[in-house]
């Protein structure tokens, strides 16, 4: 049986918490800054899910979730 988890690396973790901290300061087109759950929102994923992803808490996710992820910092890539 495929697992359909992927294991989530400290490089992946970096750039996020990066573009996380980012979008949180600086805002986007509509926002001046937004909350954490605010970004979740606009990525597709629950706030909880993208904490614990921050915090190093999520070790894996699952691939659709982190196609998600992955898809986003493509779009907001500077």
């Amino acid at each position: 049986m495929k697992s359909n988890l992927i294991e989530i690396d400290d490089v992946f973790r970096k750039i996020i918490n990066k573009r996380v901290d980012y979008r949180r300061a600086y805002g986007n087109e509509k926002y001046d800054y937004m909350s954490l759950n605010m970004i979740a929102i606009e990525i597709g994923v629950s706030d909880t899910l993208l904490r614990r992803v921050l915090n190093g808490e999520a070790k894996r996710l699952q691939l659709e979730k982190y196609n998600k992820l992955q898809k986003w910092m493509e779009a907001t890539k500077d």
